[in-house]
């Protein structure tokens, strides 16, 4: 009897533990439930954030690649242009697939005219937006870029400088080759330069060196090749855009160089053939004097049959002048002995490289000399050769060739 109140007395002590295991079981599992709901609210806004960051990088970079895609370089009315990319403020920008408004913004520094780095334009686009948590912009996406100022129809060229060499070899020749002239497979390519009736030259195909032919290669001479093209921009006052891409054409012309070195001086005509719709190209084979520095002769190029200004200060409509490319000044009067002084601390190569007024002991192909021809004036104003256009990185600098004064 006594045992059995016993157990009585232990199960009335016990009554009630299952329902406090389970109250703090159900506490348990709501601050389980809490902490799951918490975290897909932080993967929710994760999401919401990566998505509206996806949709600022593809605006930030539709905004690049509409800056890039400009078709001219100076304004032009209904035409974007490379003198249009500037600093513009934010703005909104719509988007479909993001809970958010972006603001698109546009940096781009100003550059001084003397600053070699002002035919590029360096390109900031800034994207901001608001996330859940905001009700002020605090996200933000940038992207930097750097775009150069080429006119549209060059975008896929690379300037060649005067004073550089060409990279490539075309058909495992000499670069300064003629692409016309036919490898013999001698190590020699034969040329027909363009209006000398019953000439033809044979370059080395190493060095370059020509052997004048006439008409059979029976009279061998060493001669070195001066070659370039010759533009014109006669429709007005010449600009610095129209010294890069000149359209118009003069249709008679000829070339001779004046040739001083070897002795006795003698007068070279040169090959000259019209290339395309708006320029010539011209070919001039000159004799060398065999020097301790090589093959090299010295003289300056003119102009024959178009009717030349006899001085810079002519403004004749009908009146024409040369202007040759050229990054610098290079020896606009020469000295009276016929072959100037170099400028100090300067080589021959060098400054024969930069197209002068008058070559100095050539002794090596020289190529790529190009020539403007503008109009003289207008009868009123003179005009002047064109200077370089600071907005793109083509160089196009021009100086006085004929007439110098």
């Amino acid at each position: 009897m006594k045992r059995m109140m016993n157990q009585v007395r232990v199960r009335r002590r016990a009554a009630g533990v299952s329902l406090i295991e389970a109250l703090v079981a159900l506490a348990v599992m709501a601050f389980g439930m809490l902490g799951v709901v918490g975290m897909q609210s932080t993967m929710r806004a994760g999401a919401d954030i990566s998505r509206q960051r996806s949709e600022a990088v593809r605006i930030a970079q539709e905004e690049l690649e509409r800056l890039r895609n400009y078709s001219v370089v100076a304004s032009a009315p209904g035409r974007f242009a490379f003198a249009d990319i500037i600093t513009a403020a934010p703005a909104s920008v719509a988007a479909s697939n993001a809970n958010t408004t972006f603001f698109l913004e546009t940096l781009v520094p100003a550059a001084a005219a003397s600053d070699a780095m002002a035919p590029v334009r360096q390109v900031r686009v800034i994207v901001t937006w608001a996330d859940r948590s905001a009700s002020a912009p605090n996200q933000r996406v940038e992207l930097s870029s750097a775009i150069a100022g080429l006119p549209a129809e060059l975008s896929a060229l690379h300037a060649t400088r005067t004073d550089r060499t060409f990279l490539a070899q075309p058909y495992g020749r000499n670069a300064a080759i003629p692409r016309a002239a036919v490898n013999n497979g001698d190590g020699t390519s034969t040329f027909t330069p363009p209006g000398l009736t019953g000439v033809t030259w044979r370059f080395d195909n190493t060095t370059a060196l020509i052997t004048v032919c006439a008409p059979l290669c029976t009279t061998l001479t060493n001669r070195q090749l001066l070659s370039g093209f010759v533009a014109f921009a006669t429709g007005g006052a010449p600009t610095s855009v129209e010294a890069e891409t000149p359209t118009d054409l003069v249709v008679s012309l000829s070339m001779q160089v004046q040739v001083t070195q070897p002795t006795p001086a003698s007068t070279q005509t040169c090959a000259v053939e019209q290339v395309g719709t708006d320029r010539f190209a011209y070919y001039c084979a000159l004799p060398t004097a065999l020097t301790g520095a090589g093959r090299v002769w010295s003289g300056r190029v003119e102009f024959g049959t178009l009717s030349l200004s006899g001085a810079l200060a002519d403004a004749t409509s009908t009146k024409y002048k040369v202007c040759r490319y050229t990054p610098d000044n290079r020896n606009v009067l020469p000295a009276s002995s016929g072959i100037p002084d170099l400028p100090a601390g300067e080589t021959e190569g060098y400054f024969n490289s930069r197209h002068p007024y008058f070559y100095r002991r050539a002794n090596g192909p020289q190529v790529n000399k190009n020539f403007l021809v503008i109009s003289a004036g207008d009868n009123t104003t003179a005009y002047s050769c064109p200077a370089e256009d600071t907005l793109t990185p083509i160089e196009s600098n021009t100086w006085p060739h004929q007439p110098i004064s």
